[in-house]
């Protein structure tokens, strides 16, 4: 095995339990109103149902085509969130440290998908797609921190330890930290 990738999608099925609920009441609203039904013309009810409706639904399209993947080869760590980051390559060269650690994504980042860590620490960021708990940990230049939440976590360890056998000036710990 040459490389490992991997893709991940956020699976938010509550944002649309939120947004259906949202937009429920305020439909009831716009078609029960008095005010609206009175003044507005049919034209501009439909605008207005149509504005209220849109902006959710643009929210839930983003948010679920939203792709994380990353690739970690002989040259470095290679990742794109399509949607929010472009491709970005961080070479083995500016790698300090790359190991797997458990985390807490509500209060360490305060939800899931891109996040910086709370508590002004603006240099840590993660990109938390699942309800795992242990990602993989890059500390890189400048003592900036990247996270990755994985699906594959056998699969990744195993690739490390293989990558580490053909590059012995890996900086891979093979054991899960605790935050």
């Amino acid at each position: 095995m040459r490389y490992f990738e991997e893709k991940q999608k956020m699976n938010a099925w509550w944002l649309y339990v939120i947004f259906g609920f949202q937009l429920t009441i305020i439909a009831c609203i716009l078609i029960f109103s008095d005010e609206l039904r009175g003044k507005a013309s049919r034209w501009d009810s439909f605008l207005y149902i149509l504005g209220v409706f849109s902006i959710p639904v643009l929210i839930i399209v983003i948010t679920q085509s939203s792709t994380l993947w990353y690739r970690i080869d002989e040259t470095g760590i290679t990742y794109k969130y399509f949607f929010f980051r472009p491709k970005k390559h961080i070479s083995w060269y500016s790698i300090s440290s790359i190991h797997f650690r458990k985390y807490d994504a509500f209060s360490e980042y305060g939800g899931v998908g891109y996040r910086n860590k709370l508590w002004f620490k603006f240099r840590d960021r993660a990109y938390i797609l699942n309800s795992e708990n242990i990602g993989l940990q890059i500390e890189y230049s400048q003592h900036r921190r990247l996270l990755f939440s994985t699906n594959k976590q056998d699969e990744l360890f195993q690739f490390l330890i293989n990558l580490k056998n053909l590059k012995p000036n890996l900086p891979f710990d093979t054991y899960v930290r605790e935050r």
